[in-house]
């Protein structure tokens, strides 16, 4: 109750002094732009792990066309016909938006899909089909309260640091010219997996590039999937043996 009673002084201070906003503010002006590629990552960590305490992070599903590096990303394909060679390669929002927000913060499709490999159970595969059309089109609240994944400490491991892994994989694939960094506008309720191909015209190893990360993802997600429905087994089990031992 006292630590309780201390978190929620400290955030009535920050917003009566405005604090988060400005935090907020800070947060969104480095994750557009051309920022350092570790900026970029740190951000990235940040915003999901923010996402997993249930607080907004500072990217949000757009492709960030906004900004004036997109802009003369986006210029340069157009006039080139290319996406290959653009001034700006490695934006953050691009990479985020594009590589590292299947269904949502955390990978929530990626999660999804694992769900429905591993788990066998009645409720767990409902709670799979009520969820996969929202989190296919990248609204993930109901498998993020659902599950739960929100300050689930058996989640925040691969929902904080695998989209830092994919946008590292993206970046080394456009590196090496594998596929082209995607500079169109997308538009907002893109499945995840087609981001990518969406905003580089359709191009289709962009397409075979993101679903082979995905599938990795998936595989990433599957033992944390296992370790958490078989804590939830335990716990059920113990809740039984009390309530056998009150009756």
């Amino acid at each position: 109750m006292l630590g309780a009673l201390a978190i929620n002084f400290v955030l009535n201070l920050v917003s009566y002094y405005s604090s988060y906003t400005q935090a907020a503010a800070l947060m969104q002006s480095l994750s557009s732009g051309n920022t350092p590629f570790w900026l970029e990552l740190l951000m990235v960590c940040l915003t999901t792990l923010l996402e997993w305490l249930g607080i907004s992070g500072s990217y949000n599903f757009q492709l960030g066309t906004d900004s004036t590096e997109a802009m003369a990303n986006l210029n340069y394909a157009l006039a080139h016909h290319t996406a290959y060679g653009v001034p700006y390669p490695y934006l953050g929002s691009s990479l985020y938006n594009s590589f590292a927000n299947f269904g949502g913060i955390g990978l929530a499709l990626a999660l999804l899909l694992a769900m429905a490999i591993v788990a066998h159970s009645y409720n767990e595969q409902r709670m799979v089909r009520a969820n996969f059309l929202p989190v296919l089109f990248n609204r993930n609240t109901g498998l993020m309260v659902g599950l739960p994944v929100l300050l689930n400490p058996l989640y925040i491991l691969p929902a904080v640091f695998l989209p830092m892994v994919n946008i590292l994989i993206a970046a080394f694939a456009i590196f090496i010219h594998l596929i082209p960094t995607p500079v169109y506008w997308v538009p907002d309720g893109t499945p995840g997996p087609l981001v990518a191909y969406v905003g580089s015209n359709g191009n289709f190893v962009t397409l075979l590039f993101t679903l082979a990360l995905l599938a990795f993802d998936v595989w990433v997600y599957i033992p944390f999937v296992r370790l958490s429905l078989a804590v939830e087994g335990r716990i059920r089990e113990i809740d039984a043996k009390e309530d056998h031992k009150d009756v």
